[in-house]
């Protein structure tokens, strides 16, 4: 499949004020690259072959029942700048905030050789920031956070999703869903990254991938996916 994204035009309603609602979708936590895909227009689809990061934070939900909202939201601001600036560094862009999830791509608008191995040296640092992130916290007497990272790399698409009165910027696709059950998997594995073999494969192959990086990783059993019918091979980081 060509790195080039093939775009497919749907019917457009009101097209300035859907053009206003999707600028709006994609101009906020978008590298200035990603807001040019505002040209396709509202509802348009364009096709890529993305890799997806999935960050969220184990035990969120725990952590939560023993703050108050205002700690809650100040450690998310915390979080997601942390990972946001990670996935920014290594050309990456932010598809979206979910609660204390981050779901990252690599390769929208811009896809190029380098987008597996950039996710993946994105998820490192990632750990390797929160890290640092944790001996402050426990200097100021704050808990520490465990953050878990997924990733997968295939065909996706791009587009809105949403009607007239509210509009949002998506990608969607088999890649992303494995991307977010990988993540998930990091809980029964105990591990800091999951990624999926397509992403480490395809990045070794380009010759783009950190020596380092991959000596650190260890191949795992292949894993069963809640909802899909074939399993996925894997590759771990361990936990910082």
């Amino acid at each position: 499949m060509s790195d080039k994204p093939m775009n497919a035009h749907g019917p457009r309603t009101d097209h300035l004020a859907l053009a206003a609602l999707f600028l709006g979708a994609v101009a906020i936590g978008a590298s200035p690259s990603f807001v040019r895909l505002s040209e396709l227009g509202p509802f348009a689809t364009a096709f890529y072959r993305p890799a997806v990061l999935f960050a969220d934070i184990v035990d969120f939900t725990g952590f939560a029942e023993h703050q108050t909202p205002e700690e809650t939201i100040a450690m998310l601001c915390e979080f997601h700048a942390l990972i946001a600036k990670q996935i920014f560094a290594h050309d990456g862009n932010i598809d979206k905030y979910i609660g204390d999830a981050v779901m990252g791509t690599f390769g929208i608008p811009n896809p190029g050789q380098m987008d597996p191995a950039n996710a993946l040296t994105s998820a490192r640092d990632i750990l390797a920031d929160v890290k640092i992130w944790n001996e402050k916290r426990e200097v100021e007497g704050r808990p520490k956070m465990r953050v878990s990272i997924g990733l997968h790399f295939g065909p996706g698409v791009t587009g809105d999703i949403g009607d007239e009165r509210r509009l949002e910027f998506a990608v969607i696709g088999d890649t992303v869903n494995v991307a977010s059950r990988l993540e998930q998997l990091i809980r029964g594995l105990n591990v800091g990254i999951v990624a999926s073999d397509s992403v480490v494969s395809m990045a070794q192959r380009t010759g783009k991938l950190d020596e380092s990086l991959f000596a650190a990783m260890t191949r795992g059993a292949p894993q069963t996916i809640r909802g899909r019918d074939a399993n996925i091979d894997v590759w771990t980081l361990p936990a910082v």
